[in-house]
């Protein structure tokens, strides 16, 4: 707990003395985002607030109006953010739009609609987001990892494996980071380096059962199937509705011969979701067997 403390304290200080920099550079947007960071670790931060007063005070007029304009109301950030969790991506993409011509350098606001042109397959046109981004904020750890995700769904995996290498160079701490890296190293058939991105996701976040997912995901493609079950368990444990795990652990059931435990898995599916006809096929056909007889290996 107390190495964790120390981790965001050194991080603090470091957007701090970053942002010092950038505003005596005249980098104005730059300044105020990581001034921002900061205080939404610490809202009362006295260096970030007193920071940000000065930008606005204290700096060329031009400049003063600028900072003004990217320092939002949290309320008209949330409301885009809502607006993307509502899974309304056309809306979510219009919306930031209108919001970014009166704020060109709101990283906040051009993440999201990075986030809601992904969400539409409009890929192209989101990495050019992230690129928009990362030209406002070299430092800006999210648009890296997002841009990576971009590229992996377009299947240009080697500039994505570029992206996230740079997100976790900016920022090493984020689970979720890992194993976009790992399933973009395991596409590309590295399941030893993906597996060790997995492990690394787990390190830092024991719970994230995307991680466990994925991690079995990579065993079972390297034939480790014993190991791959465990990992699914664990997934399922965290996560009992997951449907996917259930899917692949029920998979590897099947190849393994143990018809029982599959049908079990897939039968859980059914529950969870009633109406998944590929998953009714499946289990419609292994209760057509007898466990007893199937063909040992």
């Amino acid at each position: 707990m107390e190495n964790n403390q120390n981790s965001q304290e050194l991080t603090i200080q470091q957007a701090i003395s970053r942002a010092k920099k950038a505003a005596k550079k005249g980098k104005v947007a730059a300044a105020v985002e990581l001034y921002t960071a900061v205080l939404e670790l610490q809202p009362d931060h006295p260096i970030a607030k007193r920071g940000l007063r000065k930008l606005q005070k204290e700096l060329p007029c031009n400049q003063s109006e600028q900072a003004q304009k990217i320092i939002l109301p949290n309320d008209q950030i949330n409301a885009l953010v809502n607006l993307y969790n509502s899974n309304n991506m056309e809306a979510t993409e219009q919306a930031c739009r209108n919001f970014v011509k009166g704020h060109p350098e709101s990283i906040e606001a051009l993440n999201i609609l990075g986030a809601s042109l992904r969400g539409q397959g409009k890929l192209k046109e989101a990495i050019e987001v992230y690129n928009n981004i990362t030209q406002i904020n070299p430092d800006f750890a999210d648009a890296y990892s997002n841009r990576g995700n971009a590229l992996k769904d377009l299947l240009i995996l080697d500039k994505a494996l570029e992206s996230y290498q740079k997100a976790i160079q900016l920022n090493p701490k984020n689970a979720v980071v890992f194993v976009n890296y790992g399933q973009a190293l395991q596409s590309l058939g590295r399941l030893d380096e993906a597996l060790d991105n997995y492990e690394k996701s787990i390190q830092l976040k024991s719970d994230y059962t995307v991680a466990y997912l994925s991690k079995g995901n990579a065993l079972r493609a390297l034939g480790k199937t014993d190991e791959a079950l465990e990992s699914y368990g664990k997934a399922l444990r965290l996560k009992p509705d997951y449907i996917e795990a259930y899917n692949n652990r029920g998979i590897v059931f099947q190849d393994l011969g143990k018809l029982d435990d599959a049908l079990k898995d897939y039968e859980k599916i059914l529950d969870l979701n009633p109406g998944h006809l590929p998953t009714q096929h499946i289990v419609n056909s292994l209760r057509g067997y007898d466990s007893k007889s199937a063909p040992k290996e």
